[in-house]
């Protein structure tokens, strides 16, 4: 192993096996892309990622990075603070924007989305490069490898966060300010503190970077000019006075655009959206000694496997005898490490929540774990061995690891970019949207939509909103908003904000807007029970979701979008089916018990008058229930709207999108179309209305070739179990890219006529 101290020459570190090393390098990075590619989907979810991918979107578009509102009852994503009456900016640095927007004006919307993959494999070459001139050739191979391999790398590069863009500038950075250290030279200079400075316009806590180039900058100074010949030292002087001074002007040129943007944004260069949110004081010592413990647990796992205990007897041993490299790692690990363990937003769980912190001084732990592992044995071979079958071990714990969150990410953006694609085939531009915050966090991007929360019109969820001015603690949710919120809704209850959310969408319809929404389909009662006294509902499309938990069987939900229109004075409510004009009852009745019970609870403990209405509503809600049970038995199937599927000429009751399926105690499926089979027994009439169907089994994954297929679906198993019952009788299923063909065979019972039937769902 070769050890690079200051007296080899760094062109060495490039020519001296240079062919080896760029196929290690090659491999290592083919083995991220291999690993990441297959869930990579061009899109987001989450409030952060709302900031930044809005902000890239304003920036590409028109060139401003706000968002102007004009209606103050307008969906604005939490992490977005208000600057101007209507006016508000994310509160995050505006380095990651300013590439995804680059990104957006080259190659659309979905090219933001490879920003993050890029910055993550720029980031592993980087630590090739950083391992090779900082301990050897070998020890750049193993630190690729690691960070690789790592799970919060490999997560983050997924998403539309910026940890990936941190953890690459860092690197880089530090690796030119490390070559400079070495050995002077102009570029060394520029490119390490145009990296170094840019980190910071994309995380502000990359400030912390400038300690480890302050040191640097003074140590390169006293031992140049102390080793400089005495007729040279002027001139040595002079030339480092130079170069320095040309690193503070290429740092202060980087900078300068979030500068700008700050005093855009916020009315001054000195300001940034944290500190509107006073979150720039959630540093104190009382946070740290509350989450030291679990900031071991999580550096430890899921961040840095086995790494994190030895790169800290790694700095310690750095420190006794290479106080250089003990230095300069020093510097970029621990004042970020301490900085993040005083943060007062420290989610638990085993999630990204509050490791993400700290991924950018990941490399730092790893090059400090490498120098003990490497520099502090004799250089031998079997030694060598060990260390890389150590390397080995690591790097494929964490890879099982890291494809495990891959999957659980991927599953969900999967979904939202299939419900991004029916948003944006199904509505115009200008259309009102509404739906819940985690729906219009991003499905905004879709699109030029006026969005409405259901939260804003929640007492519930405005109580948890303004919460934060209870206290001075610090708070995502900016106070100013927070404020604004309560002087415009006040202590209303749920009736006062359901009339205001039914007259905001009566006032949408008349000036001509095309008004939907976005909702599960057993969580469309919230919005029935409070519009469909004044308003229709018209089923437009469903889609179908699927999650699939650590353990157990996937869970499918059907999402719905839902026209709404004016109701006709004349028309009673549901006057097209009498089961629809019941369940809107239904649903009305359940929001006003619901409200009682909340005034009740906070307003009138104790207060009969109030209780004898709720019992009576509770009665009258017993009785319609009862109504409808009664009709469900007398009919012999019920048709359930989808407009936008042709009904089939082989079938007059079933869902127009279905041919016939007998009844059957259950049904077995055991072909790849797993979950599409078991919705479409679900979905069938007869199936849903006899009481002999027991349970619908799923033995395998939902496949994506079935996915537009059963996206169509308007129902599902209520019960999905495995192992089945040994009742159960078997279905055949076959699948092509664009069927699925059902054969079920049903056991002798009295409950139907027909017993064979072939289902197809196109």
């Amino acid at each position: 192993m070769v050890v690079y101290d200051g007296k080899i020459s760094m062109s060495r570190c490039f020519t001296r096996s240079t062919l080896p090393g760029a196929l290690l390098l090659f491999g290592i990075v083919a083995l991220f892309v291999a690993m990441i590619r297959p869930y990579h989907s061009p899109a987001f979810g989450g409030t952060d990622e709302n900031g930044y991918i809005l902000t890239a979107k304003w920036l590409a578009l028109r060139g401003d990075a706000g968002k102007h509102t004009v209606d103050p009852y307008e969906f604005v994503s939490g992490n977005w603070v208000e600057t101007q009456n209507n006016v508000y900016y994310a509160k995050y640095p505006i380095g990651y924007p300013l590439l995804c927007a680059a990104a957006y004006r080259m190659g659309g919307p979905e090219a933001v989305f490879w920003i993050n993959p890029i910055l993550a494999t720029l980031a592993i070459a980087g630590m090739f490069f950083l391992g090779r001139i900082f301990i050897g050739n070998t020890a750049g191979g193993f630190a690729a490898l690691l960070l690789a391999a790592n799970p919060m790398l490999a997560h983050f590069s997924l998403s539309a966060l910026s940890h990936s863009g941190s953890v690459c500038f860092a690197v880089w950075g530090m690796f030119f300010v490390w070559r400079w250290t070495q050995h002077g030279g102009w570029w060394n200079a520029v490119l390490g503190s145009v990296f170094t400075a840019y980190a910071l316009t994309v995380r502000y806590t990359e400030a912390l970077l400038a300690l480890p180039l302050l040191a640097m900058v003074v140590w390169r100074c006293v031992e140049v000019l102390k080793t400089a010949p005495p007729g040279q030292r002027r001139r040595t002087a002079r030339q480092l006075a130079a170069q320095i001074g040309l690193m503070l002007a290429a740092a202060a040129l980087t900078v300068t655009p979030l500068f700008l943007h700050h005093w855009a944004a916020y009315g001054s260069p000195w300001v940034n959206g944290y500190s509107l949110c006073d979150e720039s004081t959630g540093f104190s010592w009382v946070w740290f000694q509350k989450n030291w413990r679990l900031m071991l647990g999580r550096m430890d796992w899921p961040g840095l496997f086995l790494i994190f205990p030895i790169g800290l007897a790694g700095l310690a041993w750095l420190a006794a005898y290479h106080p250089k490299r003990a230095l300069f790692l020093g510097l970029w690990a621990m004042p970020g490490l301490l900085l993040y363990t005083a943060y007062y937003w420290a989610p638990e769980g085993d999630g990204p929540g509050y490791i993400r912190f700290f991924t950018s001084i990941f490399p730092a732990f790893i090059l400090s774990a490498l120098s003990l592992l490497c520099l502090a044995a004799p250089p031998r071979r079997t030694w060598t061995v060990a260390m890389g079958g150590l390397v080995l071990l690591i790097a494929g714990v964490n890879l099982d690891e890291s494809c495990r969150r891959l999957e659980q990410a991927a599953e969900r953006l999967r979904f939202n970019k299939a419900m991004l694609d029916t948003v944006s085939a199904n509505l115009p531009s200008n259309s009102v949207i509404l739906s819940d915050d985690h729906v219009l966090n991003f499905v905004e991007y879709a699109g030029n939509f006026r969005l409405y929360s259901f939260d804003i019109f929640s007492r519930s969820a405005l109580q948890n909103k303004t919460k934060v001015l209870n206290d001075n603690n610090p708070h995502p949710f900016q106070r100013q908003k927070a404020a604004k919120l309560r002087k415009l809704f006040g202590n209303k209850n749920d009736a006062q904000l359901a009339d205001i959310q039914r007259d905001r969408v009566a006032r949408l319809l008349a000036a001509g807007k095309r008004v939907t929404v976005i909702s599960r389909k057993d969580g469309m009662q919230r919005w029935r029970g409070r519009l469909s006294d004044r308003f229709a509902f018209s089923n437009m499309t469903e889609y179908l979701e699927i999650q699939t938990p650590p353990k157990g069987d996937p869970r499918p939900t059907v999402w719905s979008l839902v026209a709404i229109r004016p109701r006709p004075p004349g028309e009673a409510a549901g006057k097209p089916a009498e089961m629809t004009a019941l369940q809107e009852t239904i649903d009305r009745a359940q929001f006003r018990l619901d409200h009682l019970r909340t005034e009740h609870n906070e307003k009138y403990p104790g207060a009969a008058q109030s209780m004898a209405r709720i019992n009576d509503l509770e009665k009258d809600l017993r009785d319609l229930r009862e109504k409808q049970k009664r009709l469900l038995a007398k009919a012999p199937a019920a048709k359930p709207p989808h407009p936008a599927s042709p009904p089939l000429a082989s079938s007059s009751n079933a869902h127009p999108a279905l041919a016939t399926l007998s009844v059957t105690n259950a049904i077995r499926t055991n072909a790849p179309p797993a979950i599409a089979a078991a919705a479409v027994a679900a979905a069938n009439p007869i199936a849903r209305g006899s009481s002999n169907v027991v349970a619908l089994v799923a033995s395998a994954p939902f496949p994506q070739p079935t996915f537009a297929g059963a996206a169509l679906l308007t129902n599902l198993p209520s019960v999905i179990s495995s192992p089945p019952p040994p009742s159960v009788s078997n279905a055949v299923i076959t699948a092509t890219a664009t069927n699925v063909v059902v054969s079920v065979v049903t056991p002798p019972a009295p409950v139907a006529t027909r017993t064979n039937a072939t289902q197809t769902v196109p």
